[in-house]
């Protein structure tokens, strides 16, 4: 019932997302809270309940998705916030279809950005390390001798706006249906 709304409150949010974090290196809690908000009054008045019930789950997908590389200090507080924004507007299906595609974006967005800096070298070291670790911890049952949290806290010298992968992510899932 609602999807040219829906279309033109997902770009909004985007385009105003993507422009506050390649200015500031922040995406607004007063973008992501009202689209939040408005994408669940959507549903609600779209499909009731189940309309509910999608929207809430969309957002819940995508605080478990970003959840853990925040904690890592890969993503910052915006960025989870941004997806929760998307999962409300969209469901937990395209939700999931944009985070697959942004992730993929945003890697290799995070391949060139370090390249671009000159730390493409000790950031593919780093990444194997953590990877090497990963693999003895969850295959092996060793406990690691670093924390995971090895890759360290979001500090500006490091961080790029990962919601352009974000956005990415959104406009190829709208194209491309799984």
């Amino acid at each position: 019932m609602f999807p040219v709304i829906r279309a033109l409150l997902i770009l909004a949010l985007l385009a105003v997302s993507v422009y506050t974090d390649q200015k500031s290196g922040k995406v607004l809690n007063k973008i992501t809270f009202p689209a939040m908000l408005c994408g669940i009054i959507l549903a609600c008045l779209d499909n009731g309940m189940k309309g509910l019930a999608d929207s809430l789950s969309g957002m819940a997908i995508g605080l478990a998705l970003f959840i853990i590389p925040f904690i890592m200090g890969l993503l910052g507080a915006g960025d989870v916030k941004l997806l929760m924004a998307v999962g409300a507007l969209l469901g937990p299906n395209m939700t999931f279809q944009s985070f697959l595609f942004g992730s993929l974006f945003g890697g290799l967005m995070s391949l060139f950005v370090a390249w671009k800096r000159g730390v493409l070298s000790g950031t593919l070291k780093g990444m194997g390390r953590v990877l090497r670790m990963m693999f003895w911890k969850i295959f092996m049952k060793v406990d690691c001798i670093e924390p995971i949290s090895v890759l360290g806290s979001r500090n500006k010298e490091r961080a790029f706006p990962y919601s352009l992968a974000i956005a990415i992510g959104v406009i190829i899932a709208f194209f491309i249906k799984i």
